[in-house]
């Protein structure tokens, strides 16, 4: 007896992550130096996803290193507290000198440092990543909407001016004289910033401008960089860059409403895809759009039912991001924009991050994790004849089917139907059964027609199978 799986290519990369094959962090705002918010090696964050821990602690931004969220805390002052995510416990909290209301600033996080601020805070500070004891601190004014951006053994920063810090230190290498509500991007030499009317490139090592070119600069421009162009928004538009002269190569203009004007910028950037958040159209209410990356084409659009998009975040050919005003949280094809997710059990807020594949979203005191179904345990590949199989048949099926399967030995089962969403629609078997055969009869004659992924847990291991509903 053979079972048809959901995806090989799922059950692979689950087996990748029990070995700890595949890692990744989110150190700082928009999840690299570049701001591109594409988690690149991301290909075990796959559908169906299920809510895997709830760590029940406010947080407004987050990073993720080694293990470890980093997360900026609007409290009498602002905090910044590290928690364990393997147990959920709080490590360290650091109470940020002078600060106070929303902290408005993702902490960035190196092996051996975190840079963090707040708003009306005394400047910025560098952290012992272990305990939390400041090692370093600059008193270079509120640092709210205003991200540190580590690079190597130097961290970038507006506050007064664009300052180049030394990592470990604090000390200035040097500095140039803009101010604003800016987040820099930075690649192989340059450093990138909006700031006095200009989009500017610096050299990174010395601060020399290298060239500049006239735009309208926002509250939070959103900028970012890759191998190609440098992106920059300006708030109805946004355009690609040459990196080495400044020169436009191309421009993409919204039909209507105006780009985020949030903390971490409205752009995320992948290999050929670019998606933007709309905070609101003509009719009020929040959009994604996707352009082609090489030349800013469109490419699609999804109009969500409230206002307010808080930043996309790219993971293995998804898109997603945050409602405002509703909480959802929402998942799109990166090519097609097909909602392929949607979660609204939390009043989600923030760009949601990836760590070592499973994502991560604040919302509504609460942090939620986020995993491909499986995750932790073992998927079950069609070669591993020697194990638990299952059938489903009729498959397809209209009005009822039936699913067999038989245990060694008595054993604590859980039977589960997804959505293709990571939507849990049924739970068939949840407890102890006795060795033997058993037969469970779905009824679908209340459940939309579409596929749905049926998934058995048994001893450590994960079996998916995918069911069709015909009627």
């Amino acid at each position: 007896m053979k079972t048809k799986h959901l995806h090989v290519v799922a059950a692979i990369c689950s087996l990748m992550i029990c070995t700890g094959i595949y890692s990744q962090d989110w150190p700082m705002a928009n999840g690299c130096r570049e701001r591109t918010s594409w988690a690149q090696n991301s290909a075990g964050l796959v559908l169906p996803f299920e809510k895997s821990q709830v760590i029940n602690f406010s947080a407004e931004e987050l990073c993720y290193f080694d293990g470890v969220i980093y997360a900026s805390v609007a409290s009498t002052h602002n905090e910044v507290r590290a928690i364990d995510v393997s147990s959920g416990t709080v490590i360290w909290t650091f109470e940020i000198p002078g600060s106070v209301g929303g902290v408005g600033v993702v902490p960035a996080a190196s092996q051996d440092i975190i840079v963090c601020g707040g708003q009306q805070g005394t400047g910025i500070f560098g952290l012992n990543r272990t305990t939390g004891i400041p090692v370093w601190s600059k008193p270079i004014g509120s640092m709210y909407t205003r991200n540190p951006m580590i690079d190597g053994n130097f961290v970038y920063v507006v506050t007064d001016s664009l300052y180049c810090l030394n990592l470990y230190n604090g000390y200035t290498v040097w500095n140039q004289a803009i101010s604003g509500q800016l987040t820099p991007a930075i690649d192989e030499s340059k450093v990138y910033v909006m700031g006095n009317g200009y989009l500017n490139a610096f050299d990174k090592a010395t601060g020399t401008l290298i060239w500049q070119t006239a735009t309208i600069v926002y509250s939070f421009p959103g900028i970012a960089v890759d191998q190609d162009y440098v992106y920059a928004e300006g708030n109805t538009h946004v355009r690609a860059y040459n990196k080495t002269n400044g020169n436009v190569v191309w421009t993409f203009d919204l039909p209507a409403g105006s780009l985020s004007g949030i903390n971490q910028g409205p752009m995320a950037v992948s290999e050929d895809v670019i998606c933007l958040s709309i905070w609101d159209d003509s009719q009020g209410f929040g959009q994604v759009y996707a352009i082609n990356r090489a030349n800013g084409t469109f490419m699609w659009l999804r109009t969500q039912d409230a206002q307010g998009n808080f930043s996309p975040m790219i993971a293995n050919g998804m898109v997603f991001v945050v409602n405002w005003q509703s909480g959802k949280l929402l998942g799109f094809d990166l090519q097609t924009g097909t909602p392929v997710f949607s979660d609204d059990t939390e009043i989600f807020s923030g760009q949601p991050i990836v760590g070592d594949q499973y994502m991560y979203v604040s919302g509504s005191g609460k942090i939620v994790k986020f995993s491909a179904l499986g995750t932790g345990f073992s998927v079950k590949s069609p070669l591993d004849q020697d194990q638990m199989q299952i059938q489903i048949a009729p498959n397809p099926f209209s009005g009822k089917t039936g699913i067999q399967y038989s245990l060694a030995d008595r054993s604590r089962v859980q039977l589960d139907l997804f959505r293709t969403d990571g939507k849990k629609v049924l739970t068939l078997v949840d407890g102890w059964q006795e060795k033997g055969d058993h037969h469970i009869i779905l009824d679908g004659q209340h459940l939309a027609p579409g596929i749905y992924i049926c998934a058995m847990r048994l001893n450590g291991r994960v079996t998916l199978q995918k069911i069709l509903n015909v009627q």
